[in-house]
């Protein structure tokens, strides 16, 4: 073996040390970080605070868990423009909602709730 391809075999097991040797929590870390905004009795709705993406122009996105007695849990991300005052559910249960468009509140109280909490948390 001469030394160009005993210096590409070391690197490559060196490489490969590194790389399976690295720690993978890393990759891993993500943790929600539930705030419920809003309970009533037979329903709660709940934001990730970690999930919060705030644009300048007064967009926020995020991931909200709505859960009910009767039935099974639903886990949204969604976008809300604060300045419009209207939402719109980009994915429902983690599948992309291609067809959605944005939506006024119209006394939908959860919603509500949700914009008022997340707009006025982005503008301190």
């Amino acid at each position: 073996m001469n030394n160009s391809n005993f210096f590409t075999y070391i690197m490559l097991n060196i490489s490969c040390i590194i790389l399976f040797t690295l720690p993978t929590n890393k990759a891993h870390s993500y943790q929600r970080n539930w705030l419920e905004v809003e309970k009533k009795t037979a329903s709660k709705q709940m934001i990730d605070i970690n999930s919060l993406k705030i644009k300048n122009d007064g967009e926020i996105k995020m991931e909200t868990h709505y859960e009910t007695k009767s039935q099974k849990d639903i886990l949204y991300t969604m976008k809300i423009d604060c300045n419009k005052s209207k939402f719109i559910d980009v994915k429902i249960n983690n599948i992309i909602q291609k067809d959605s468009k944005w939506k006024d509140i119209e006394g939908d109280k959860l919603i509500e709730t949700v914009l008022n909490k997340t707009c006025s948390a982005s503008l301190n």
